[in-house]
């Protein structure tokens, strides 16, 4: 009697190479789609803290002369130039 992919000596069909791949291709993507549930489920949790930040910043009242609180102070400046500090140089 001739041994398939599938026949055993002991005449029980062997678990197919194919089919166990795509068992594992399937684990896969469960696993990864319960990252990127969890993930997603995780970001709306920072929004109440980035408004109670903007509230703040909004609410803020502006210095007078002497700086002795919590206060909002505007500054005139001038950008001259940037610099990237991805180069190679910078490494």
């Amino acid at each position: 009697m001739p041994y398939g992919p599938t026949d055993r000596r002991d005449g029980r069909p062997a678990l197919r190479l194919r089919t166990l791949w795509h068992r594992c291709r399937g684990a896969g993507a469960v696993l990864l789609g319960v990252a990127l549930l969890a993930a997603a489920g995780a970001a709306p949790a920072r929004v109440p803290d980035d408004m109670a930040e903007e509230r703040a910043y909004r609410a803020a009242r502006p210095c007078g002369r002497a700086v002795t609180e919590d206060c909002l102070r505007s500054v005139q400046a001038t950008v001259r130039g940037t610099v990237i500090r991805e180069g190679p140089e910078y490494t």
